[in-house]
């Protein structure tokens, strides 16, 4: 839990003093504690760069020395206000909470501070309260947060060696100041990935994107909770007046993290079912569809899109990196087939077999496949387009080499396409075969 070893053995300590009943003792480890982990955070940013801190670390060095004991109780004093102010390791609030732990080690340890001839005894809660602080604010966390963090975090995601994975991601983060961030620094990371991922700055790479998103997966899995209490709270004013050109990355966004869908506002929801009926079919939304078919809540606004993509459309679709996917449901495969029978050239009927049926072809049950060989027998548009050879060829490996003849024969495609038949004899029927 406590990050550093050295303030983990005084923490210890401690709360050893709280269990034995020695609360004042207690208090002083406690600060101590406190203290000497702030002090070396400053060594850990240093190490690091930090001019501020390296600032800093010098005077305290000088000061411990020369032994200079009023230098260093001023470092003492100030030490707070420098860790909340300077170098953003604590919030306001957790500066006045540790203030007052702060006050309570001078009533323990200086008995002249006193008003009367009575030591002061802080009570259970108090020295609780105390601990709870110390933890919580201070050991636990990492030495950079903040505006620092931020700036780190933001420097890892839009490096080029940022991974795109999730899991891959997770690593990273869990290895800077994501490790135990505050709620704040977890809030304004997961606000600025989200207006990325919806491209509030356009000077932002798209091919940044996956790992904007794999950030943000990673957060989801790292910190679930507090990821849908943030979202939650966040997301329907980030989403409530996009632009046009934002819908297709909200689209991705909500097909990446399809938890995320209920959450955004309902002009957004409004707006989104609007564009998935007529957006354009490029990369980035080729790969929207193919995850967001799988998802309930879109699967019948983007098959509606589907049934009305046109040859080049689904060209598109088949070409991208989402193919395997694609290629296999049925909405896709009943579009391609129904344009295949109403191809009014033979160019497009080359783009037809070129850029969707060859890949289509070897998920086509037989129905669709002879559906497919009526429309080339009386097509001329197909029995002229050059690609059509070809593709019989492969419908011939798909179906087996009888089949394939006999389903050809009965169209006359034999008499269309003779070099790809056999003169007679060279056929021998299974039943000839002397043995």
């Amino acid at each position: 839990m406590v990050r550093n070893p050295v303030a983990s053995d005084l923490f210890r300590e401690a709360v050893k003093c709280y269990h034995a009943g020695a609360y004042r003792a207690s208090v002083v480890a406690a600060w101590t504690a406190c203290s000497i982990d702030i002090i070396l955070k400053l060594r850990e940013l240093e190490l690091t760069g930090d001019k501020a801190a390296k600032k800093r670390l010098g005077e305290y060095d000088s000061a411990r020395s020369k032994n200079d004991i009023p230098k260093l109780l001023e470092f003492e004093r100030n030490l707070l206000d420098m860790a909340c102010d300077e170098f953003e390791l604590i919030t306001t609030q957790e500066r006045e909470d540790l203030s007052r732990l702060l006050s309570d080690r001078h009533r323990c340890a200086h008995t002249t501070l006193l008003d009367t001839d009575e030591p002061y005894l802080p009570t259970p809660e108090q020295v609780r309260a105390h601990l709870r602080a110390v933890a919580e604010s201070v050991l636990i966390h990492p030495p950079v947060q903040g505006k620092a963090a931020m700036r780190r975090l933001l420097d890892e995601v839009n490096s080029d060696y940022f991974p795109k994975r999730s899991e891959d991601a997770m690593i990273i983060l869990r290895a800077g100041p994501l490790e135990r961030p505050r709620r704040a620094l977890l809030r304004n990371y997961l606000v600025v990935l989200i207006k990325c991922l919806l491209r509030y700055e356009n000077d932002i790479p798209i091919r940044r994107w996956k790992c904007f998103a794999a950030a943000l997966g990673a957060v989801k899995e790292m910190y679930p909770d507090l990821f849908v209490s943030i979202i939650q709270t966040e997301l329907p004013d980030l989403t409530t007046s996009l632009s046009d050109e934002q819908l297709v990355f909200l689209l991705s966004l909500v097909v990446w993290y399809p938890d995320l869908l209920p959450k955004i506002s309902e002009a957004a929801k409004l707006k989104l079912e609007s564009y998935i009926s007529a957006m354009l079919i490029d990369e980035v939304a080729v790969s929207a569809i193919a995850r967001g078919i799988r998802i309930p809540e879109l699967k019948d606004m983007i098959i509606s899109r589907i049934s009305i993509m046109n040859i080049n459309e689904l060209a598109t679709a088949l070409a991208s990196q989402n193919v395997a996917e694609l290629s296999t449901e049925d909405a896709v495969i009943n579009r391609a087939i129904e344009l295949f029978h109403t191809v009014s050239s033979y160019v497009t009927a080359n783009n037809m077999l070129d850029k969707v049926m060859t890949i289509l072809l070897p998920h086509l049950n037989r129905n669709q496949l002879e559906s497919l060989l009526n429309t080339i027998a009386e097509s001329p548009d197909y029995r002229n387009a050059y690609s059509t050879p070809s593709f019989l060829s492969q419908l011939r490996s798909i179906i087996g080499e009888e089949d394939f003849i006999k389903e050809c024969q009965k169209r006359q495609l034999d008499k269309q396409f003779p070099a790809l038949f056999p003169p007679p004899e060279a056929y021998h029927e299974y039943n000839d075969i002397p043995f």
